[in-house]
């Protein structure tokens, strides 16, 4: 199972567009689903390939235009094939074929590999792509060790998926990897995951994650990165579960994250503790938040801490002196008026 992209530049528009559809038509999604941001060819193999896949789509766009002289009604929307179907909204119900009925010279590359529905790239190991008919039919994934990387919302259409377990070699999970598994009951993740984005699961609350490295932590279904020397969880990188009222922030926290609480929408109070130093842009989208006491260890928060959304909040208690933490209302609706300073002068 696998699936991949990679970040390279040096390609051009015209290329990347080609490799996207011969890779999508391999991957079995309709030709009419092409979007893209980054190449992974390097300048080396530049020319040959602009070569080799502008064949690819004069084949495939002679093909389309044959199909249209056999019968009006064919959709050129409604073209897939895979390496061992073909299927468009006229095919007769005899017809056979697959993709290399379409572009007969197509041939294997060194950049991708494609097995069971799952495209990879092959010199990081990232999954660029799982088609999404492989996605919705699998209830436990195991993916294979070798993968590093799991790129954006990968797991975007795993509608039905129940387990998931990561490899050792994983070292990297994006945003929104897996928004859409609402079924999911348990992610197991590996003991070399280094760089989890916070919002992983973005608003998905079900389910566990299991995760107890030399990085990461989860306690509590609340996600922490450790400190590399002390081991103590010093980053509260994002709660996992959705709050019903006040939540209580373990004492250790030396650093609330980016998105650490994006979206909690019944989260009414928030208790920071001493010891506290930073506050990123942690509260966005917390729309009944109505109270939040800053600590006086608290040396910064980010100016758009508390946007988006924030209509209800009422009270921020600075415990320190006015003005001594930088750009308030870290973006209060509400602005100035909600903020009280109560140190000492």
């Amino acid at each position: 199972m696998r699936k991949k992209v990679r970040n390279n530049k040096g390609i051009t528009l015209l290329v990347l567009t080609i490799t996207i559809i011969i890779l999508l038509i391999l991957a079995g999604v309709t030709i009419s689903a092409l979007t893209g941001e980054n190449g992974i060819l390097t300048q080396a193999s530049l020319a040959s390939l602009e070569t080799k896949f502008s064949n690819y789509k004069e084949e495939l766009e002679l093909y389309k235009v044959n199909k249209t002289m056999e019968n009006q009604n064919f959709e050129s929307g409604s073209l897939a094939a895979g390496q061992t179907d073909l299927n468009y909204n006229t095919k007769k119900e005899e017809e056979t074929g697959n993709i290399k009925t379409i572009i007969t010279n197509l041939e294997d590359n060194n950049y991708f590999s494609y097995e069971s529905g799952i495209l990879l790239e092959k010199e990081s190991n990232l999954i660029v792509f799982i088609s999404p008919k492989k996605l919705s039919s699998i209830t436990t994934f195991e993916i294979p060790e070798g993968i590093i990387t799991l790129n954006e919302s990968s797991f975007k259409f795993a509608v039905n998926a129940e387990i998931i377990n990561l490899p050792e070699s994983l070292n990297s999970i994006g945003n929104n990897v897996f928004r859409d598994c609402y079924k999911i009951k348990t992610i197991y993740m590996g003991q070399n995951v280094s760089n989890i984005a916070p919002r992983f699961k973005n608003l998905n609350y079900n389910g566990t994650v299991v995760v107890d490295n030399d990085y990461y932590v989860v306690k509590n279904n609340v996600l922490y990165k450790k400190d590399q020397t002390t081991g103590k969880c010093t980053t509260l990188v994002r709660v996992l579960y959705e709050i019903d009222g006040t939540m209580q922030i373990l004492d250790e926290v030396k650093h609330i994250g980016e998105r650490a609480f994006y979206g909690q929408r019944k989260m009414t109070e928030i208790i920071i503790p001493e010891g506290v130093e930073t506050i990123g842009c942690s509260f966005t989208y917390c729309s009944v938040l109505k109270r939040i006491e800053i600590p006086s260890t608290v040396k910064s928060i980010d100016s758009g801490c508390f946007s988006d959304a924030t209509n209800s909040l009422e009270e921020i208690i600075i415990h320190n002196t006015e003005d001594s933490i930088p750009e308030a209302p870290w973006g209060a609706v509400k602005g100035m008026k909600v903020v009280q300073w109560v140190g000492e002068q």
